[in-house]
């Protein structure tokens, strides 16, 4: 697969190597594969928490997050 491992990522592993290359990296061993997957890991958890920032200024965070916070019924635990 020569695609990107996430089209929609700006990350170093996403803007400059394909799914079959890190597939390669990972499979051989090398520490390169390692490095740009974590980077597309933070990357993307980066992207998360910056939504879910966006979801708190928007107010919408309880509808688009946590869902079970408007189920009053509901008795968690956590």
């Amino acid at each position: 697969d020569y695609e990107a491992l996430d089209p929609t990522c700006s990350c170093e592993a996403c803007s400059n190597y394909s799914r079959a290359y890190l597939h390669h990296l990972i499979r051989s061993g090398e520490l390169l594969g390692l490095t740009l997957l974590s980077l597309h890991n933070i990357t993307n958890l980066i992207r998360f928490t910056d939504s879910i920032a966006q979801a708190i200024t928007d107010g919408c965070f309880s509808e688009d997050f946590a869902p079970w916070q408007s189920d009053s019924n509901a008795h968690h635990t956590w």
